[in-house]
């Protein structure tokens, strides 16, 4: 992402870019937030798989989620041209048409599928957690930023009216959108909580329990009952044993 930006921040400030070049530069910012958008939705597929494993419904739904967004993507990134400024005012690219707003449409509603299921999940597990506990608990503030961004994105496109063919207004909050995006989705990745794994018993270790186990059996006289909140049960000649509550009776006093 700061490769992306660095490069595209040089196209539109540099005064030395002209028409000509930004004709041949054009195509590198949709195809480079469509990399960024498409490793950022992987995250939320893959966090929502791991959260809803036996569920293959919404599985199923945040896959066919995430091959729109990678198909709307691909074929908006070829409807995409180089706003006509004037010289030395950058380059900067604009959408064709209208319905290029498919191009955010795909992944912000896979962020609002993802966004719903991890709130429900949350609710679900949150015990006697309070609100503000819960919600960093969870990173429910990363998922609504995403979530909020990418709306605004969706309604500027809708709304706000280009003033003519030189008018980049509709992609003004686009690197926004891109930025607040995959920074959140990061930090997403490093809230996830670290679950230990069992430690692996080595076979020599196995061996020894097992010997010393077996040893402690063989150890155990005949007819000797060594149970926990139970009295000891002794029957040595195998004709009969006394009771646990004869073995325990307190002797009579002597008088």
């Amino acid at each position: 992402m700061p490769l992306e930006f660095i490069v595209v921040a040089v196209a539109f400030f540099d005064r030395n870019w002209t028409q000509a070049m930004c004709q041949r530069f054009f195509i590198f910012e949709p195809v480079c937030t469509a990399i960024l958008l498409a490793a950022a939705s992987a995250v939320h597929v893959i966090r929502i798989r791991a959260l809803y494993q036996d569920e293959r419904h919404v599985i199923s739904a945040m896959d066919i989620l995430y091959g729109i967004q990678l198909a709307f993507t691909a074929v908006c990134c070829g409807s995409y041209r180089s706003v006509p400024l004037l010289s030395g005012q950058g380059c900067l690219p604009g959408p064709k048409y209208n319905w290029v707003v498919i191009y955010w449409i795909g992944p912000t509603f896979l962020y609002t599928v993802s966004f719903g299921l991890i709130l429900k999940q949350s609710l679900e597990t949150r015990d006697r957690l309070s609100h503000w506990q819960l919600i960093l608990r969870d990173s429910l503030n990363l998922y609504a930023a995403i979530w909020f961004v990418n709306w605004g994105n969706i309604l500027s496109w809708l709304i706000i009216k280009p003033t003519g063919d030189n008018d980049a207004i509709k992609t003004i909050v686009t690197s926004m959108a891109a930025v607040i995006t995959t920074c959140m989705t990061s930090r997403i990745i490093l809230s996830i909580p670290n679950v230990p794994a069992p430690r692996a018993t080595s076979p020599e270790v196995k061996d020894r329990n097992s010997f010393a186990s077996t040893s402690t059996s063989q150890n155990t006289p005949i007819g000797i009952t060594d149970t926990p909140g139970s009295a000891i049960d002794i029957n040595t000649n195998g004709e009969g044993s006394s009771s646990s509550h004869s073995a325990t009776q307190r002797p009579s006093s002597v008088r």
